[in-house]
Formats: structure tokens, sequence, C-alpha cells
């Protein structure tokens, strides 16, 4: 049973805690790595992660989604952490990396090679630049 559960933002990153007697578990949401795929949400066992679209105004640049992460909901199992292409999550526990469905060797370990088909780009983009977590 948790003693405390907790959802805060730092800065740019969401950050959702389960305090126990011995443990410390934290999930971070690096909004800034984030692009609002939804990958997330769909491979969530818990449902915890939900989407909020921003609405469309004519002649303004669209924003990204923001997510959310129901700390009632979440079971701090990694799927996430693990599934992210751009690696917006870090999962924690007791101040170290962890994702326990890699250590326990349940989901498959992805390699993140991500392919962009330039075509369907629109001209002098650089969205996946700007968005690209790597060098």
């Amino acid at each position: 049973m948790a003693l405390k559960l907790s959802r805060r933002q730092s800065g740019d990153k969401l950050i959702v805690e389960r305090f126990m007697y011995t443990k410390h578990y934290s999930l971070v949401l690096d909004r800034k790595r984030c692009i609002g795929c939804e990958i997330c949400k769909i491979i969530c066992p818990k449902e915890a992660i939900t989407v909020c679209r921003p609405t469309k105004t004519a002649g303004q640049k669209l924003n990204k989604p923001t997510i959310f992460v129901d700390e009632k909901k979440c079971s701090f199992c990694g799927m996430c952490t693990a599934i992210c292409p751009f690696n917006a999550f870090e999962l924690a526990l007791n101040g170290e990396k962890w994702v326990p469905v890699l250590d326990k060797e349940s989901f498959p370990k992805l390699i993140h090679e991500i392919t962009v088909n330039e075509s369907l780009c629109p001209p002098n983009c650089v969205e996946c630049e700007k968005a690209c977590p790597f060098e």
C-alpha cells in the first residue's frame, strides 16, 4: 500500500511518484522530448496515460499534444519507458534508473531506430530535428 502518491510539474518535466515504506518509485516525463505520438498511451496496461490534443486555430501553428499520467492508475511497470522512441520517460526505483519489464525480460528490448520518409514532409520542415533527443 502506498503511503503517498504525487504528481507534479517541474519545469518541462511531469513527475509521478509513489512513496512506500521502503521504496520510492518515480516516473518522469520530459515534455521537451515528447512529441505526442501516443505510443505510451496505447501500450499502457493500466490506461494511466491520457493525451490532451490542442485545438486547431486558423493561421496558428499547432502545438504538441500534452501527455498526462494518472498517479492513481500507474503501476510503474516501465512499459512507457521501454517503448518511447524519444526516451521521454524515465523510471526510477529509490533513485536508480529501472525498467522492470526489461529487467524481468517480460518485454522485448527495443532498438530505437527511427526512419523518416522525407517525401511525406513539408518543404524545409525541421520539426523532427528539433524534437530529436539525439545529436
